[in-house]
């Protein structure tokens, strides 16, 4: 089983049918007809039929009926990643100085476990609420999301100071208990812990280092944390948009997908060069550029792709990017993207420690993971091979089966031990931390 870590597999079937939405029903639609049907009964007064009949003789369906909840989701889902989009980054830019930047950021989680702040960092993500003194969390859901934060910051102490063997298990519950958090405060479907599936939402396979997810598994933390990300925020000094995740969430419950480990590891920046070193191949990521072109009335973005000596797939570029324009110069693929299209593309990209960008290859297209979304694979591999076959994770540490394996996983769970902390911060707090002063070389 060890060597089959670094082994690649990626796939995605489509199912023929969506198994959490429903893409034919107006749902904005039926409400709006309905409403204006409640208000012309009104209207009539009291020699006016019962509500029911009079609904039935114009055709109206009550869009509250449970049958309509898949459509609903899907309006809720949509609306809400399209005023997220339409919105300014939620959080505030904080860089670190690189000496003591991680007590820094500790310091921050810590902060973050406040009820009121909690309800605060709420209201500022969800843009599908009501404006009142009311609206969002009560103090009693805050206080629960509190209680899941402070565990995954001592669950992440706790691997981070603690011997190497238990680490993988640490991590994979520290992530868990943040993903909980970010669920009931991100997830446009979600606003209570306890609506949260008691399942990881995906089958993993010891033997083949692999996992199955997307519609056809039960849903369960992994697909509500895929559900979280909305959008993708690209924010900088001279940047701040975000790219509409939707169409992502949506394929996931239409499509089933199998990632492998191996794969997984290709497509982490922080394991760009060792990934190279140790199987011979290039890594999924590669640097990007984003730089703003035209004026107000006609504002688009240049991406340029590559390092001049290594790019992404042509195939990869086109699933990404479709009916965009692009060019290659300079070893780079150079694409400019228009403000109206960016509802219409789908790449993954990802931020690094210090904030400097990374497009990424995707092997499971139009399933697009989030950073977070695969650190919670990885580290529920690994702790999965730690806890069931401890001998075997024992002698991946130890470098007693396979050096590259044991370089590649030693360096993955030092990476994440530098970037975790920054990667939960920019999902969950009013800050967008990074470090003035590189840890990674591009």
């Amino acid at each position: 089983m060890p060597k089959n870590i670094l082994v690649e597999n990626g796939t995605v079937t489509a199912l023929g049918r969506n198994s959490l939405f429903d893409l034919t029903t107006d749902y904005a639609g039926m409400r709006a007809a309905y409403e204006a049907a409640l208000e012309q009964h009104k209207e009539l007064g009291k020699n006016a039929d019962s509500l029911p009949k009079y609904l039935k003789e114009q055709g109206v369906v009550d869009y509250r009926d449970e049958a309509y909840l898949p459509a609903k989701k899907l309006h809720l889902l949509r609306s809400e990643a399209k005023k997220r989009q339409e919105s300014a980054a939620p959080c505030s830019l904080l860089p670190l100085d690189a000496t003591g930047y991680q007590s820094e950021a500790m310091a921050l989680l810590a902060n973050l476990e406040n009820d009121e702040v909690i309800k605060q960092v709420y209201k500022r993500n969800n843009h599908s609420l009501g404006q009142s003194r009311n609206a969002g969390l009560t103090t009693g859901e805050a206080l629960r999301i509190k209680y899941c934060l402070r565990q995954g910051r001592d669950l992440f102490n706790a691997g981070h100071v603690g011997p190497a063997l238990v680490k993988p298990l640490n991590y994979f519950y520290s992530l868990t208990a943040y993903a909980y958090g970010l669920i009931v405060t991100r997830n446009p479907l979600r606003n209570k812990v306890e609506q949260i599936p008691g399942s990881h939402g995906l089958d993993y396979i010891n033997d083949g280092v692999y996992f199955r997810f997307g519609g056809d598994r039960k849903q369960g933390t992994f697909s509500d944390l895929h559900g979280s990300h909305t959008n993708t925020l690209i924010f900088a000094a001279d940047t701040d948009f975000s790219i509409n995740r939707a169409n992502s969430i949506t394929k996931y419950h239409e499509n089933s997908a199998v990632l492998s480990v191996g794969t997984l590891y290709s497509m982490v920046p922080e394991l760009k060069d060792y990934y190279r070193i140790v199987t011979g191949h290039g890594s999924r990521c590669h640097p990007l550029e984003i730089s703003r072109t035209g004026d107000r009335t006609s504002l688009a973005w240049e991406w340029r792709i590559g390092n001049g000596v290594h790019k992404p797939e042509r195939e990869d570029i086109e699933k990404s990017f479709p009916d965009c324009a692009f060019s290659e110069k300079h070893g780079k693929y150079v694409i400019s993207i228009a403000q109206d299209q960016l509802d219409a593309i789908d790449p993954i990209v990802q931020s690094d420690a210090r904030n400097h960008l990374w497009y990424t290859e995707n092997p499971i297209h139009p399933i697009c993971l989030s950073t977070l979304d695969m650190h919670f694979l990885i580290t529920c591999a690994l702790s999965n091979i730690m806890r069931y076959s401890p001998d075997k994770w024992g002698s991946i540490l130890l470098n007693e089966v396979d050096g590259n394996i044991s370089l590649i996983t030693q360096r993955y769970l030092s990476s994440l031990e530098a970037v975790l902390p920054l990667i939960v911060l920019r999902e969950l707090s009013p800050y967008y931390p990074y470090v003035r002063d590189g840890l990674t070389s591009r």
